[in-house]
């Protein structure tokens, strides 16, 4: 199987007496007040750790590429529960030329995953290519992958997935994996660990994001049955991005969707395989094949 999904380890007594360390940064006053966001990160450390973190993390938000913030927020929770270890997702990378070819392809795997066309539309009209001066979502919407309609609140600016990082071990090999694949300045690290979380929820059938940075232009497509889908080209330069989760109508509920991905505590521990570029074609037929690579 490309990815089963399991739990790998039953966490023990060194997972336990861990804090949460997010950082929020904005320019123009907090985000539920307008703010634009500038910066955001988050880790899961030891008590010892915790210090050394905040700094670090300040020290990001202060030196973004998105501008000075004028408004940075800084919170520490110790996690009322020990969070479980599991596997990357495999990352497969798509070999397209620009960003309509892209755009056509990611809509080519939703459809495969089973979501409706009506559904990807809506997606891309929710979330999509906006100028970075227009207000856009702050976390991800919920959609019915059948019918398109919004399951989440309409009214709200998305749902915020946290909670989630790597081990040491799990960063180590992740390094190692995306310097080998020509990947190590790319922003996939981040969204691989969310991707990895979000393909665990109940009911999750897809997900679509393409960065929120106007001068990074790529995006990807997460099935929890295949693995993580890189697209080099999805935007042209300019353009916010943002994120969808395309869920089972019929199996979401939205208290025990979003107490998993915004309480949950994980860490990705193990990392799958990343493979060399492939035209949408070949990516296809693998996929279908449902073994990956050497399967």
């Amino acid at each position: 199987m490309v990815n089963n999904l399991k739990i790998i380890t039953v966490p023990g007594d060194k997972m336990k007496g861990l804090f949460s360390v997010k950082m929020r940064a904005a320019q123009g006053g907090p985000h539920e007040k307008g703010g634009r966001h500038v910066s955001g990160a988050e880790k899961i450390v030891a008590a010892e750790e915790v210090e050394v973190t905040v700094a670090r993390l300040v020290r990001r938000a202060l030196h973004h590429a998105h501008g000075k913030p004028d408004f940075i927020n800084i919170k520490v929770v110790e996690l009322k529960e020990p969070p479980v270890l599991i596997e990357s997702l495999p990352v497969y990378q798509l070999a397209v030329r620009d960003d309509v070819e892209g755009r056509e392809a990611a809509g080519e795997l939703l459809q495969r995953a089973g979501v409706s066309a009506g559904s990807i539309k809506k997606a891309l009209e929710l979330i999509g290519f906006q100028r970075e001066e227009e207000p856009g979502l702050k976390g991800a919407a919920v959609l019915d992958a059948r019918t398109g309609t919004r399951l989440d609140d309409p009214g709200a600016l998305g749902l915020r997935v946290t909670n989630m990082d790597l081990t040491a071990r799990g960063a180590a090999h992740l390094e190692k994996a995306l310097e080998e694949a020509g990947l190590r300045h790319t922003r996939l690290k981040e969204a691989l660990v969310l991707a990895s979380k979000v393909a665990r929820a109940p009911g999750m059938v897809a997900e679509l994001c393409f960065s929120d940075n106007p001068g990074y232009v790529a995006g990807y497509v997460a099935v929890p049955r295949w693995g993580y889908i890189r697209i080099p080209h999805f935007k042209g330069e300019g353009f916010r991005g943002g994120r969808v989760f395309f869920v089972r109508g019929e199996d979401y509920r939205e208290g025990p969707f979003k107490a998993f991905l915004s309480e949950h505590p994980v860490l990705v521990d193990r990392i799958a395989p990343i493979y060399p570029p492939l035209g949408i074609k070949e990516l296809l037929r693998i996929l279908k094949e449902g073994e990956g690579y050497g399967g």
